[in-house]
């Protein structure tokens, strides 16, 4: 109660910030407007931040912008990415290969080293059979070096989806589609 919303702005504790007052720690920080990371553009609000290697990654509802942070006083917007979008944080996972995300149009990786976005799934799955939408999930299994989407659409007749990068290839199935529950990514647990 009380507080601020900012919809489109990222704000960040700098170096050497290390209380907000007699009685806040750093990490209860949240700084005066001077620390406002501002990305000019539309797209809607901000649904999904990931940060990867001196980038942050601000998905909106309808745009992705790449932003070198390097200089946090002074950011600079290095790519904007029309049509990649996110409707929440459960919809991008971090890769190997940078970042990767789910949307109504197929699912897609950033890769942070050539600054490149490319489609997983263009040419390999055709559009009117994958029908993700807004509570299409991604999740990255590190074993078995796999993408696994969740698409509780139930427009689909397969509603899971599985990336293979050692293939690059998908495969689909749709046990317990009805089990629609976790407002999160994908978590891998202890026993695999």
């Amino acid at each position: 109660s009380g507080g601020r919303h900012y919809p489109t702005t990222m704000l960040y504790c700098g170096a050497g910030e290390t209380s907000g007052g007699p009685i806040y720690p750093m990490y209860g920080i949240f700084p005066v407007d001077s620390n406002r990371v501002d990305v000019p553009g539309g797209g809607g609000e901000i649904t999904a931040i990931v940060w990867y290697s001196d980038r942050i990654l601000q998905f909106r509802e309808t745009v992705l912008y790449v932003v070198n942070v390097q200089d946090p006083v002074n950011p600079i917007v290095e790519g904007r990415f029309q049509g990649m979008g996110v409707s929440g944080q459960y919809a991008v996972t971090r890769t190997p290969n940078g970042v990767a995300l789910v949307n109504s149009s197929g699912v897609y990786e950033y890769n942070g080293d050539d600054a490149i976005m490319r489609s997983l799934t263009a040419g390999k799955l055709d559009a009117s059979d994958f029908n993700a939408d807004s509570t299409s999930k991604i999740g990255y299994d590190d074993r078995t070096k796999m993408l696994i989407v969740g698409n509780y659409s139930q427009r689909a007749s397969e509603y899971h989806y599985v990336y293979s990068y050692a293939t690059d290839s998908w495969c689909t199935w749709n046990d317990n589609a009805a089990t629609y529950s976790t407002p999160s990514n994908f978590d891998i647990d202890h026993d695999g």
